[in-house]
């Protein structure tokens, strides 16, 4: 292969090892490399040439973006031996069509300064308008084949000259926060939440359970960074000290001594075994559930969360993992990157909004691995999209 068509590929390879990718989102940063040909109007009489160049790309939203671009091109005349070298430097504009799958076609509108540097050739820019499509393919959610066709039209004294663009090269995205490709899954399709009054939450020798602001908290070796709900109320309806977010007894007669969830202190003993009898020593599926494609927790579930959070209040010495599953529909790589940030979502939640040790709290993503159920029929899928809680009481 032509050694100037594997140094970008070579350079774009050693980038993506050291960034912090995601796929089309907004705030994301862009780089690609790129290598194709470039054919000149007839009434150039230029010769088609190799291109190599770069794009470096900014997304607005995640089907909006700008994209940077340069462009060199070396050839000869048709009619002549001189060598003309061609610079292009501009803009895109580009609408990514399906940019939460792993093949994003795109449309890209430009514009763009041509100079050509040669015998008979004047150095100066020249403006030019560049309309086109192209694709990304994402081998996994860092990294992604690109191919792009752009039509040039510019004027050059006094007439119109069309040429046309053909590259392809590697696409990294980098710089925002990681959203995965989406499999092709439906949101899940969740057990009722337990009603509130099941669950009373004492004291105990940790932190208080009140939720501490949320912060980002990387899992380990992972670079993704988690945007993480905050519970804001500061409402308390029944006056008991406990503020309505956190309140599991919101109904609290007046005068009855509470616990740091708004339940009476009376009933302590008997939640403790409650929780122990569901959360030790077993898997148990969570009643939390997300949108397809996405890694954020939803207000109604974190009843759920608060919780597990009581019986790692109650149960100081238990340690275990937050685990993350998917159906098998997709791509595989995807749908274990996806539940893999689930997890880490709700391990720093817990973690956040409730003052439990990071030690105690590992997330694993498993993707479609380990199913519950059969994926041959939807509610077998459905149950197979969870998010497990596994631990220890000893």
């Amino acid at each position: 292969m032509n050694k100037r068509v594997i140094a970008p590929v070579a350079a774009a390879l050693l980038i993506s090892a050291t960034a912090a990718f995601g796929v089309e989102q907004k705030g994301q940063l862009s780089f690609a490399p790129v290598t194709g040909g470039y054919t000149y109007d007839g009434k150039q009489h230029l010769k088609a040439a190799p291109l190599y160049g770069a794009r470096l790309g900014y997304n607005l939203t995640p089907d909006f973006g700008i994209e940077a671009l340069i462009d060199y091109a070396r050839t000869k005349g048709t009619k002549s031996t001189d060598n003309t070298t061609m610079y292009r430097i501009g803009t895109d504009v580009v609408l990514n069509l399906l940019p939460d799958s792993a093949l994003v076609p795109f449309l890209a509108l430009g514009v763009s300064g041509l100079s050509f540097d040669g015998s008979g050739q004047d150095k100066d820019f020249r403006a030019a308008w560049a309309y086109g499509a192209g694709f990304k393919y994402y081998l996994t959610d860092a990294i992604a084949l690109r191919g792009d066709v752009r039509h040039i039209i510019y004027n050059h004294n006094a007439t119109t000259l069309n040429n046309l663009e053909y590259i392809v090269g590697v696409h990294i995205p980098f710089g925002a926060t990681k959203r995965s490709l989406k499999p092709a899954e439906s949101t899940q399709n969740a057990p009722a939440p337990v009603p509130a009054k099941s669950v009373a939450v004492a004291a105990s020798t940790e932190a208080p359970l009140i939720p501490a602001p949320a912060a980002a908290l990387p899992a380990p070796n992972s670079p993704t960074r988690i945007v993480l709900p905050v519970l804001s109320s500061t409402a308390d309806s029944d006056n008991d000290g406990v503020n309505d977010s956190l309140d599991r007894c919101p109904k609290t007669p007046p005068g009855v001594a509470v616990d740091a969830f708004g339940c009476p202190k009376n009933d302590r003993l008997a939640q403790k075994a409650e929780t122990a009898k569901r959360f030790c020593d077993k898997p148990v599926v969570l009643t939390v559930s997300f949108d397809s494609g996405k890694a954020e927790i939803k207000p109604e579930f974190r009843d759920e969360l608060v919780r597990i959070a009581y019986f790692l209040k109650e149960f100081p010495e238990a340690r275990g993992t937050i685990e993350g599953y998917t159906d098998n529909v997709g791509n595989a790589a995807a749908n274990t990157s996806l539940s893999q940030r689930r997890a880490d979502t709700v391990r720093a939640y817990i973690i956040n909004n409730f003052g439990i040790a990071p030690a105690r709290i590992a997330a694993k993503g498993f993707g479609p691995d380990k199913p519950r159920e059969t994926n041959k029929t939807a509610a077998g899928k459905a149950k197979n999209r969870r998010i497990e809680a596994v631990f220890t009481c000893n």
